[in-house]
């Protein structure tokens, strides 16, 4: 049973009779927050979860997602349009370069910057980066004509 049981009403019903959908992205956010904030006690995924009436996997996921800062992709989640896992899957590869990054040493980093070429790193991060109106094209022959 979810902890917020009893301050829900029961009578809450979607407007064609059937009962309110639960939205599970921010049940798992909500248990995210509970777990970093440390709030009545809760100080394991498990206990976040059975609080809030999610499973650990969402919890796991969410997890994933916060540290992303992708306003859009948050938004899409909590409207439904984007499940959790997939939004996971989706920032997965890019949380982990980050985390990679910051514990870089200036020799890994010059070692990558080698490994990869400075051309290709600056274009590829660097340029795109501060390019505001850049956008990912798709690789078909319409979009990138030939030289």
């Amino acid at each position: 049973m979810c902890a917020v049981t009893v301050y829900v009403n029961d009578r809450l019903h979607h407007h064609c009779g059937r009962s309110a959908k639960r939205n599970p992205a921010s049940q798992a956010l909500i248990a995210v927050y509970l777990l970093r904030e440390r709030a009545v006690g809760i100080d394991a995924i498990v206990k976040a979860a059975v609080a809030t009436g999610t499973t650990r996997t969402a919890v796991h996921a969410a997890l994933i997602d916060l540290p992303n800062g992708d306003e859009d992709l948050a938004a899409s989640m909590l409207k439904g349009r984007e499940t959790l896992s997939c939004a996971a899957n989706k920032v997965r590869g890019r949380v982990k370069l980050i985390e990679v990054f910051e514990i870089a040493t200036s020799d890994d980093r010059i070692a990558f910057a080698r490994v990869i070429g400075p051309d290709a790193l600056f274009d590829n991060v660097v340029a795109l980066a501060l390019c505001t109106q850049c956008r990912p094209q798709s690789r078909t022959g319409a979009d990138n004509p030939a030289p």
